[in-house]
C-alpha cells in the first residue's frame, strides 16, 4: 500500500557528490558558503544545466563537467526538488509479492453455516485456496467473497475437498482486496459433530 515519506532538497545524503563535498568541507573547517570554482564546457557557454531530475528530450551538446545525475528515486516529480523543504509526499506501491492470509473457525456445530472473516491491510489478490486435509471432508464451501461480491460463477456449494492443499490445479484469480476490504469464506459444516475449520488462501500483495 501507499505510504508517505519525508522528502526535500535531497533524498539522502550523499545520495549526490555535492553532499560529500560539503560535509568534507565542514570536517575541514573550510567556508562551506564558499562555492567551488566553475570550468563550464567549452560548448555550453550559454547552455544552462538541466534542471535537477529534468526526464525531457536531452539537452543540445553534453552536459557541463561536474553535472551529477539525479538520484534514481529523484527521478518522481513527487521528489523533485523545488525549494520548498521537507515535506511529506505519498509513495505508490512499487512491487509485488507472495503472501499467505489465515482463515481458522474454532467449534463450527453440526449442520452449522459459519463467515470466516479476515481484513488484509495490503492490496490483495487471492489465487490458491488451501483448505487443511485432515478437516476438507467435513465442510463444504458456500461461497467466495472479496467484499460483498461474491466470487463464485454460479451459486451453489462445493465440497471443500475441491480445496484441498493437497489438490492439483486449482488456481484462482479473486479480485483485488483493497487495504482493510473483508474477504470472506462461508463454510458448511457437513458431518454429524463439530470440528475446527482451518485454511489459507495464497495470493499476490502489491505494495
Amino acid at each position: 500500500m501507499s505510504r508517505e515519506m519525508i522528502v526535500g532538497r535531497e533524498y539522502i545524503v550523499g545520495a549526490q557528490q555535492h553532499d560529500y563535498d560539503e560535509l568534507l568541507e565542514h570536517a575541514m573547517g573550510a567556508d562551506p558558503q564558499q562555492p567551488p570554482p566553475q570550468h563550464p564546457h567549452p560548448h555550453q557557454h550559454h547552455q544552462p544545466p538541466p534542471p535537477y531530475g529534468y526526464q525531457g528530450p536531452p539537452y543540445p551538446g553534453p552536459p557541463p563537467p561536474g553535472w551529477q545525475s539525479p538520484h534514481p528515486r529523484a527521478t518522481s516529480p513527487a521528489y523533485e526538488r523545488d525549494g520548498r523543504g521537507p515535506r511529506l509526499v505519498t509513495d505508490p506501491p512499487r512491487h509485488s509479492r507472495q503472501f499467505p492470509v489465515g482463515f481458522t473457525k474454532a467449534t463450527i456445530g453440526a449442520g452449522l453455516v459459519e463467515d470466516i472473516e479476515v481484513k488484509p491491510q495490503v492490496h490483495f489478490r487471492g489465487e490458491r485456496l488451501a483448505i487443511a486435509p485432515s478437516i476438507a471432508r467435513f465442510f463444504n464451501v458456500v461461497d467466495i467473497k472479496v467484499g460483498k461480491d461474491s466470487q463464485l460463477a454460479a451459486a451453489g456449494e462445493m465440497p471443500a475437498e475441491s480445496f484441498s492443499a493437497l489438490a492439483v490445479g486449482v488456481r484462482l484469480e479473486l479480485d483485488t482486496a483493497q487495504p482493510g476490504i473483508v474477504i470472506i469464506i462461508k463454510v458448511r459444516n457437513t458431518d454429524a459433530a463439530a470440528h475446527d475449520f482451518q485454511a489459507v488462501l495464497y495470493g499476490t500483495v502489491f505494495e
